[in-house]
């Protein structure tokens, strides 16, 4: 029985897995499409969506029926369930993909983007890799990396404020743009704080 429920539980952390890397993939394609001004490629993104909400749907059923019929020791309760809270914040974070990439369909010629607002973005794709990693792996140091990396993550976000303040007092962009980029770094540390949630998450399953 101990057999069959390890194997049922390796395969729901290879699903995670699949999960946690096509959702990185939609970030990428939303931030493709916001420097390529690529309508079409952000249209793909935000159809993309249905299948991270079947992902979802696929793993809260695996995990259910884990319960059900393995009927798991506290510990192994405590590590099903969590993982329901886990696909629920990548879900999220696939949502705000689909935000970014809606941004796309409004942009304007003149439309740039920033440095900072792409290292924001390789930050929270990290955070999100490290805090599935320490779900899976029971790794749970990687969890406090995770934190580490959120304090960052909110500076980013006030410099990004700051300098989007002073190019628009000084004209270097359209009101319309300035808005765009705000809401694009909001999104992004909204991902960041569901990837703390994640963390969170896998020390709830830790051994005490």
């Amino acid at each position: 029985m101990r057999e069959y429920y390890h194997k049922k539980l390796k395969e729901l952390n290879i699903h995670l897995y699949e999960m946690c890397n096509f959702v990185i993939e939609q970030i990428d394609n939303s931030f493709i499409a916001l420097y390529k001004k690529d309508k079409d490629l952000a249209k793909v993104v935000a159809s993309n969506d249905a299948i991270v909400d079947k992902m979802e749907k696929d793993i809260e059923s695996d995990c259910l029926h884990i319960m059900l019929r393995e009927q798991p020791v506290a510990i192994d309760f405590r590590r099903v369930s969590a993982a329901l809270k886990v696909i629920t914040d990548i879900e999220r974070i696939g949502d705000h993909a689909e935000d970014i990439a809606e941004l796309v369909l409004d942009l304007s010629n003149e439309f740039s983007s920033l440095k900072q607002i792409d290292d924001m973005a390789k930050t929270v794709k990290k955070m999100l890799k490290l805090s599935v990693e320490a779900y899976i792996k029971e790794d749970y140091d990687l969890c406090e990396s995770v934190n580490n990396m959120d304090n960052l993550v909110d500076d980013m976000f006030i410099n990004v404020k700051t300098v989007l303040t002073q190019k628009l007092e000084s004209k270097e962009m359209q009101a319309e743009d300035v808005m765009t980029c705000f809401m694009i770094s909001k999104y992004l540390e909204r991902i960041g704080d569901h990837a703390v949630n994640i963390a969170e998450w896998a020390m709830y399953t830790k051994h005490i």
